[in-house]
């Protein structure tokens, strides 16, 4: 049976001490600790994320839950390397995705990551199967020209 695990914005939060995937053990695949992630508008600091500490082990299926504007989209989109944590640490498999440039960024990408969009017209005529394999194909592809 698959294991779902949710977790509201409300509940990732956490100001002590560091995750358990940083002390040892084996190691989960998304490690975060005390993330932060700020925007400024003029003179004006947004914080989107505040303190997030998490950590998803290998097969664990986790749902982000909460209220408009707690950040989830700000978590998802660090999560997947689009965007960089202000502060904090972020590890995915081990590396260090915090302070990476965009090049190594889109690198993991290609090679770490998949996405599954909300939006459905990214490539209309294909079916969810075919756009899964398709992420495959095209990496595959990419590395026979390297």
């Amino acid at each position: 049976m698959t294991r779902l695990t949710p977790i509201a914005m409300n509940d990732v939060v956490s100001s002590v001490g560091q995750p358990p995937a940083l002390q040892s053990g084996p190691q989960p695949v998304v490690v975060m600790h005390d993330v932060h992630k700020f925007y400024e508008t003029g003179e004006t600091r947004v914080h989107a994320l505040r303190g997030v500490t998490l950590d998803v082990a290998a097969g664990e299926f986790v749902a982000i839950m909460g209220a408009s504007g707690s950040g989830k989209s700000t978590l998802m989109n660090v999560i997947g390397c689009l965007d960089r944590p202000s502060s904090g640490r972020y590890l995915l498999r081990g590396t260090e995705v915090s302070e990476l440039d965009n090049k190594s960024l889109a690198a993991i990408r290609n090679r770490e990551l998949g996405f599954v969009f909300q939006n459905y017209n990214l490539i209309p005529r294909t079916t969810a199967l075919e756009k899964s394999l398709s992420r495959r194909f095209t990496r595959r592809s990419s590395e026979t020209r390297g």
